[in-house]
């Protein structure tokens, strides 16, 4: 699930992976997507 996240650009890897954030650009679009991904 991480790496799809992250692969979606809505996550963002900091310090060679150890550290992320969300992508304030997608903040919308986050919500939505793991909303579908714990509710089916």
């Amino acid at each position: 699930m991480i790496k799809e996240l992250v692969n979606d650009r809505y996550l963002i890897l900091h310090k060679k992976g150890e550290t992320v954030s969300l992508n304030p650009a997608k903040s919308e679009e986050i919500k939505e997507k793991v909303l579908k991904m714990y509710l089916g």
